[in-house]
């Protein structure tokens, strides 16, 4: 399955996008400015919601906390 830069993947809509991919199997990266120890802990509940709602598998998780949408260098370095 494709992978999904999903920024702002730690505040509410961002986390139910997550859930919502996640549980049709694909490869999700959030990105957010949020402390790293937030970020996680808010994905691990989102990833095991999804991992109790799916039928088949599920997809995978993948963090970036700190991270200012607004500085190009980083975000361009995340793309690739």
């Amino acid at each position: 399955m494709p992978g999904v830069l999903l920024f702002g993947g730690g505040g509410r809509v961002g986390l139910h996008i997550a859930g919502e991919l996640l549980r049709r199997g694909h490869h999700v990266a959030l990105v957010d400015i949020l402390p790293h120890s937030l970020l996680q802990q808010r994905a691990a509940r989102t990833y095991n919601d999804a991992r109790l709602a799916a039928i088949g598998g599920v997809g995978s998780i993948s963090l970036y906390a700190d991270v200012n949408v607004l500085d190009r260098a980083i975000v361009c370095l995340l793309y690739t």
